[in-house]
């Protein structure tokens, strides 16, 4: 490592989604229209402290990174190149490939980098940068984050047929170490089947108090569907859709696979 890249500092955090809000008021001034489905620009020599996590990330929810890089020698730095890439056991995505022409003595470089959860096991986020000072060296620095995802809820699906109708229990038990508002289950169904009635459910404005599960409860919804046609009922029915909150806001949400019904 030369002297040059001792006096550079590079910082990648993963950061917990509530504290988005710490961001949003430290650059008020700036456009962060982008934030939450793309990657949100801070503004160069912008001044932030970020957080630390304090609870898991599961699948269904987002992590976000902020990468800080800070010019601390005497030297002007140019063509300082970024290049940011998410990797799973799956997939390396690169989220961030752009160059900064010059960073004088005390600017840095800050973004916020949204990674959707989507597997389960390690993640990891990979900054490299490039730049040359005034030796017109290039040099280089890297620095990684790693975290691995858990599973938030099981869902066990149970079906009986009856009177005509197929009634399907939906089982959530809640694998999260913290309580959750969980939210009223929906149903992609395929078109062998319409949605009768969703049972114990009720229209109110009032947060439903029941609907906050602690680690470990077990939730259980009530489908009652009918066959499109009354004499075949098909073994596929759909898909359940659910999504959850936590208590800072932070939001998570699932698919399960296509549920099949055993006939008797």
């Amino acid at each position: 490592m030369t002297d040059l890249t001792r006096s550079c500092l590079i910082n990648c955090t993963l950061i917990p989604s509530w504290k988005l809000n710490d961001i949003r008021s430290a650059i008020a001034p700036f456009d962060m229209s982008g934030l939450g489905s793309e990657i949100a620009d801070l503004a160069v020599g912008s001044d932030f402290v970020s957080g630390d996590p304090t609870t898991e990330t599961y699948i269904g929810e987002s992590a976000y990174f902020l990468i800080s890089f800070v010019n601390q020698s005497a030297d002007t730095l140019v063509d300082v190149q970024l290049d940011v890439f998410t990797s799973t056991s799956r997939n390396r995505l690169r989220v961030v490939n752009e160059t900064v022409d010059e960073l004088i003595t005390g600017q840095r470089i800050e973004r916020v980098v949204r990674h959707e959860v989507r597997e389960l096991g390690p993640h990891s986020l990979s900054v490299t940068i490039l730049f040359r000072g005034t030796d017109n060296i290039t040099q280089m620095l890297q620095q990684s984050v790693r975290f691995t995802s858990a599973i938030p809820v099981d869902v066990k699906p149970k079906s009986v047929i009856s009177n005509g109708h197929l009634f399907l229990e939906v089982q959530v038990d809640t694998k999260m170490s913290t309580p959750v508002f969980l939210g009223q289950p929906t149903l992609d169904l395929k078109e062998s089947y319409r949605l009768v009635k969703i049972h114990g459910e009720e229209e109110t404005e009032v947060i439903d108090v029941g609907r906050i599960v602690k680690p470990g409860d077990k939730t259980r919804f009530l489908f009652e569907l009918a066959p499109v046609d009354p004499e075949v009922f098909a073994t596929s029915v759909g898909k359940v859709k659910l999504s959850w909150t936590h208590a800072m806001g932070v939001r998570g949400r699932l698919q399960t696979d296509c549920i099949d019904i055993k006939k008797n």
